[in-house]
């Protein structure tokens, strides 16, 4: 604060511990293609907050795609919904997971969640990181078995 920082958001880890399931082989069509990079990150831009998200830049979401770690939901050829993960040992972190406005309310986010948990079925733990000003995410996550933990981060930013 003597530094002129302010808190401009806090942050709330959820996670959902779980016992493995049988692993089913997922579609070629769940995951993005490299031909689908930059219009990912315009969904990431059009949902997430610059200064309170870490943004992938494009290199990093071209490395995503190529390695599975971006699903999509498409409505015929144009993308709905993606959900970018990572996975580390026994957990996988959701890192972004987002509808496009107009795609809102038809299934879209639910299906690729739903696909999300089956590509993790062998995880033991599902871990995200959310807004706590984002009331309606939190209740979406919570309906999808997410809990809170203890753990809470901040973003500051200089003050001007």
């Amino acid at each position: 604060m003597r530094a002129k920082f302010t808190q401009y958001v806090s942050l709330t880890r959820m996670s959902c511990i779980k016992n493995p399931s049988q692993q089913i082989t997922p579609q070629l069509s769940w995951f993005a293609e490299l031909s689908d990079v930059y219009e990912v990150e315009k969904i990431i831009y059009e949902n997430m907050n610059p200064l309170c998200e870490q943004i992938p830049d494009i290199e990093e979401i071209a490395n995503a795609v190529y390695n599975r770690k971006i699903l999509v939901a498409r409505q015929n050829l144009e993308i709905a919904a993606i959900l970018f993960f990572e996975r580390t040992g026994v957990s996988s972190t959701l890192r972004f997971w987002a509808v496009r406005k107009k795609y809102q309310g038809q299934g879209f986010g639910k299906m690729i969640y739903e696909r999300y948990v089956a590509i993790n079925a062998d995880a033991q733990r599902l871990l995200l990181w959310v807004r706590d000003d984002n009331l309606k995410v939190k209740q979406i996550y919570r309906h999808y078995g997410m809990n809170f933990d203890d753990l809470h981060d901040s973003v500051w930013v200089l003050s001007r």
